[in-house]
């Protein structure tokens, strides 16, 4: 994977990518905008699965892959992130749900993100805003690094999509901060529309 990436981007785009994600680190430290965008799917048709390769399983996450997201979380995350935020959401099916992808060769979690039913929550923003039974949020989209570039966000998002959709939800909603062009792009393929944008300035 390292010498895929090696040969796919150059030492001085690596570069140019690195000092641009320190320069986006520092900026949000100060002050951001965190964008709510909405999708109506009440015309839309289950997409068609994208392709991934078999070395992955799409898991509906649930206990079972306990012992996996544990080890995802202490690895990835941080060391309370399973308790404070994953086992939370396990325990509350009628809120949350899960998908993830399984590396079933090294039996570890390769990506991770949810989809809340009930709520949209920023923390950072302190924002809250309840939601009805057509709507859902998704959230906390995470690929662990050495798995980047596979087509594994895409493939959940299109799952995700389609758990709505066979699941007689018409809004979803998504928060993306104002300066990730690439994610802000990719929603425009599913006519996402911006609705909301809320300013954070995390030092005061």
């Amino acid at each position: 994977m390292t010498d895929i990436i090696r040969k796919t981007y150059p030492l001085s785009k690596r570069i140019v990518a690195l000092v641009y994600k320190i320069f986006l680190k520092l900026k949000r430290k100060i002050y951001y905008k965190q964008n709510i965008y909405l999708m109506k799917t009440s015309r839309e048709q289950p997409l068609l699965a994208v392709e991934i390769d078999n070395m992955f399983e799409v898991i509906k996450v649930s206990k079972t892959y306990e012992q996996q997201l544990r080890n995802y979380a202490n690895i990835h995350r941080s060391s309370i992130h399973f308790e404070k935020n994953i086992e939370y959401r396990l325990e509350r099916k009628d809120r949350f749900v899960g998908y993830a992808v399984l590396d079933i060769v090294n039996d570890e979690i390769a990506y991770l993100s949810w989809i809340d039913l009930k709520m949209i929550q920023l923390t950072d923003a302190q924002y809250k805003k309840g939601l009805n039974p057509e709507q859902a949020y998704f959230f906390d989209d995470h690929c662990v690094p050495k798995y980047r570039r596979m087509g594994l966000h895409k493939r959940i998002f299109y799952d995700r999509i389609n758990y709505c959709v066979n699941n007689n939800i018409e809004e979803i909603f998504i928060a993306i901060m104002n300066d990730n062009e690439i994610a802000i792009n990719n929603l425009s393929k599913f006519n996402f529309n911006k609705v909301m944008s809320i300013g954070v300035s995390p030092l005061i």
